[in-house]
């Protein structure tokens, strides 16, 4: 999968994908064990976001590089007291479809919307945010 940079001409696709039907691709987004002490968990969609969110609160912070939610991290998700589920304003309506989805198998989430991503907010901003 690749991204569009900045300087790239405007006629080329924000995301370029390429894929084989008989390519199994690996998701590579598992929830560490390390983190299992911790009970709240902040699903953010970039790297930069989730340093920031963890940097904020000291909350386990998973980046999805994505605005998809694998059902497959469902079920990890229940070790979680508290699920932040803070994807970028344009994937707000899939924030809150995973909401439902996660409640539907016993899962407290929040889905969160702001004018910035969480990699733009200030410590503060999203301290105040998140409650953390």
């Amino acid at each position: 999968m690749g991204r569009k940079l900045r300087d790239d001409p405007p006629e080329k696709p924000k995301w370029w994908t390429q894929r084989a039907a008989d390519v199994k691709h690996p998701r590579f987004i598992v929830v560490p064990k390390a983190h299992t002490d911790c009970r709240t968990v902040v699903i953010v969609e970039n790297i930069f976001s989730a340093i920031k969110c963890n940097k904020a609160t000291g909350w386990f912070a998973l980046a999805l590089l994505t605005s998809y939610l694998p059902y497959e991290l469902f079920q990890p998700l229940k070790l979680y007291e508290q699920v932040h589920l803070w994807l970028d304003q344009d994937a707000y309506g899939k924030a809150c479809k995973y909401q439902a989805a996660l409640g539907n198998v016993g899962v407290c989430a929040t889905t969160h919307v702001t004018e910035n991503k969480p990699k733009d907010c200030t410590i503060n901003e999203i301290k105040e945010e998140l409650g953390g």
